[in-house]
């Protein structure tokens, strides 16, 4: 497992809990492909819209997401958060694709903002209605293992960060209802989930 490193949140205005109602660090060695990635470390669980997951490595890997390319698929956590913070350390990287974190999502893939970084740069996506539009993609920042990422929502405003640095800030007025939150994988289709990119240590903080 890669320790996630402690995240500087730009603080936006209003009040913030202290309450953590969902966690995993996945360190649940390696599961067999596509079964699921099991009950969270903190005791939550973990549903899936177009794609199939598992653990491997202590970490959370994407095996099968056979429409990637037009809507890639999302683990969703049990846990939601309307005004809440979403960290996730991204412990493998790779060219290519994106690996990320998905906010403001109604429980499925079709809805909300996905945020991935690769190698080659970093994109956000906002997905309505399983229609997507690029609202963010740059060469700059460029990923590599270890990576954090965070999303901070507070009412219409989204903060994007990368190791603790804005990217992008966001006037969300389109998802502002949506609470659920999860995992996003760009891969197309059934890869070789060894070299496959990885998340781990993901949090929502409410």
């Amino acid at each position: 497992m890669i320790s996630a490193q402690r995240v500087g949140i730009r603080k936006s205005a209003g009040p913030v809990s202290a309450v953590v109602p969902f966690s995993d660090d996945f360190n649940r060695g390696t599961g067999s492909n596509g079964v699921g990635l099991g009950p969270s470390s903190s005791g939550g669980t973990w549903t899936y819209s177009g794609s199939t997951w598992n653990t491997r490595g202590d970490a959370a890997n994407c095996y099968n997401n056979p429409n990637a390319d037009t809507d890639p698929g999302v683990a969703i956590c049990s846990g939601s958060g309307k005004n809440a913070t979403v960290t996730a350390t991204m412990s493998l990287v790779v060219p290519g694709y994106n690996v990320g974190l998905i906010v403001r999502s109604d429980g499925t893939r079709d809805n909300g903002y996905k945020f991935g970084i690769s190698t080659g740069g970093t994109q956000i996506f906002r997905v309505i209605a399983g229609s997507s539009g690029i609202l963010y993609n740059s060469v700059t920042p460029a990923g590599s293992s270890g990576d954090v990422l965070s999303v901070v929502m507070n009412g219409t405003s989204l903060d994007f960060l990368v190791n603790g640095a804005l990217i992008f800030t966001y006037t969300d007025t389109f998802l502002t209802n949506n609470t659920k939150v999860g995992l996003y994988d760009g891969s197309f289709g059934y890869i070789d989930s060894a070299s496959n990119g990885r998340i781990d240590n993901f949090s929502l903080v409410a």
